[in-house]
């Protein structure tokens, strides 16, 4: 069994200790393969998925800068293997892991300006996850108050035919935003209605973060909305 395999079975079972010493000694063993053989790019995307494990028990732990320098790392490497994967799907699957992991800590850390140049970049570098990372370029809009150009901008991204679960919830998302900072009353109901109609769609097409339905800290204008409570009792229980 691989030193990675280990790792996500003691962090499946919880042992988080056990799983970090796993990932960190798979990472040495990358890194060896990768300076002896840099054109390995089975070798360094294995490398960039123990990166983005490590980022992600980073940000669990609350290590946001440490978690911030593995998405980082993860990002790099990406950069290379679209260089050199004919098939880059994988690549692209990895790229945008550590992308939005990278933005959320981003702006946990409230650096937002960054947040928005990582994803404005990351709209223009990667084509096929360009209407993902424009929402989140959105989302730092409103968190600049920039309101309108936002909204004008989300009516675009909206006209999308096809679009990942994600992607849909964080439509939402963006709407919560401007409901939590508009002062008008009609605004902040219309910006309410219209998370819960993203997000309804995004638990519709798959999406199973269900932690959005005990969490007053993202939502907290939602909990008395009986279409929340609603989409609770659906989609509550995946």
């Amino acid at each position: 069994m691989l030193l990675s395999d280990s790792a996500d079975n003691a962090r499946k079972a919880k042992n988080d200790s056990l799983a970090e010493q796993l990932f960190q000694k798979a990472l040495q063993g990358f890194q060896l393969i990768l300076a002896d053989k840099p054109d390995a790019w089975e070798s360094r995307l294995d490398h960039g998925w123990v990166l983005l494990k490590l980022g992600d028990m980073s940000k669990k732990s609350g290590d946001f800068a440490k978690a911030a320098e593995y998405y980082q790392q993860v990002m790099a490497s990406t950069d290379l293997l679209h260089e050199q994967l004919r098939d880059q799907s994988s690549a692209s699957e990895l790229n945008f892991n550590a992308g939005y992991a990278l933005f959320h800590v981003t702006t946990q850390m409230n650096k937002f300006d960054d947040a928005r140049r990582l994803a404005e970049n990351q709209s223009s570098k990667y084509t096929e996850n360009q209407g993902f990372f424009s929402v989140l370029a959105c989302q730092c809009l409103i968190r600049a108050g920039k309101h309108e150009e936002a909204i004008e901008k989300l009516k675009v991204i909206e006209t999308a035919t096809s679009m990942h679960p994600t992607m849909l919830f964080e439509i939402g998302r963006a709407h919560n935003l401007i409901a939590t900072q508009a002062t008008d009353r009609q605004q902040v109901t219309a910006h309410i209605s219209s998370t819960l109609d993203w997000m309804e769609k995004a638990f519709e097409a798959g999406f199973n973060q269900t932690w959005v339905f005990d969490s007053d800290d993202y939502f907290p204008l939602l909990a008395a909305e009986p279409k929340f409570q609603g989409l609770k009792v659906r989609f509550g229980k995946r």
